[in-house]
């Protein structure tokens, strides 16, 4: 017998074939159905995505003007019908068993909460683990140093004003199921549809830096709790998020908006943001 899960998955996506792996893999389970699957797309892509995803009847098409992650996911949430509402990033994997662990959890208490799954690669270990090697480490004791926090380098899910948000890495096996966060990764996060955040909270196009730190601020603010599941998987690889100097500008105009809405103090603002940007610009010239 086949469980709808009464879902709505929303996936903002520039409309590329990956897409129709990532819907095959939504699709696969015969146990659950998934009841729509939204691909946000921009309008010059309506008509290639429409023809590779015919023969699949549980894709809905969003047509959007602009390219903006942001943007298109905020169009697919208000053509969502489900009361369960996945957010997923276009080359994220999860199974429906997984998802299905997610919405235990949401329904499981009273409290307004939106829950993520742990990220791993597709070797099947932890996307966010700190490397054991000494250039590793030394990249990363002068990142601290300069922005401080050490104390908080051993909790996942903990951002502060240093700008750097800290993903907790190697202490993934001391987490309880159910671990509350300050902060979760937007490439796969169950929401109570009343709970969306359907205002656009970050102002530019093209690729977003931070949006994921910004849209778990605006979900709090809201008082919804944000928690990761730690039975619960979604795959994808992990990516050196700046491949070009757009990306750098882009970055820097991303961290210069985080500061801004994160309030943090004229002085500490300005040193700290162009003290990560001369980092970012030498890892890529290092990187090329």
């Amino acid at each position: 017998m086949t469980v709808n899960l009464d879902v709505s998955i929303v996936i903002p996506t520039l409309g590329e074939k990956k897409i129709i792996k990532v819907v095959h893999f939504l699709n696969k389970n015969k146990t659950f159905k998934i009841s729509e699957i939204i691909l946000s797309i921009p309008r010059n892509k309506y008509n290639y995505v429409k023809s590779i995803t015919k023969n699949v009847d549980n894709v809905k098409l969003v047509c959007n003007e602009k390219k903006s992650q942001v943007l298109q996911r905020i169009n697919g949430f208000k053509s969502a019908k489900e009361n369960n509402v996945l957010q997923l990033d276009d080359d994220t994997f999860i199974s429906c068993e997984d998802i299905n662990l997610l919405k235990k959890k949401i329904f499981g208490i009273n409290k307004k909460i939106s829950v993520a799954p742990i990220f791993k690669n597709f070797s099947n270990e932890y996307l966010h683990k700190r490397k054991n090697n000494f250039l590793y480490n030394i990249h990363f004791y002068i990142l601290i140093l300069v922005f401080g926090s050490i104390k908080k380098i051993h909790n996942y899910g903990i951002f502060d004003n240093s700008l750097i948000s800290f993903k907790g890495n190697d202490t993934y096996t001391s987490l309880s199921n159910s671990t509350k966060l300050d902060w979760t990764l937007g490439a796969c996060l169950l929401h109570k549809k009343k709970n969306l955040i359907l205002k656009n909270y970050y102002p530019f196009l093209g690729k977003s830096f931070f949006e994921d730190v910004l849209h778990s601020l605006e979900l709090k603010s809201k008082g919804i709790n944000l928690y990761l599941i730690k039975k619960a998987s979604a795959y994808c690889k992990r990516e050196e998020s700046i491949r070009n100097f757009n990306d750098l500008i882009n970055y820097l105009r991303a961290v210069k908006f985080f500061a801004y809405k994160t309030q943090m103090g004229f002085f500490d603002k300005f040193r700290k943001i162009y003290i990560f940007f001369i980092y970012r610009l030498v890892r890529l010239i290092i990187k090329n």
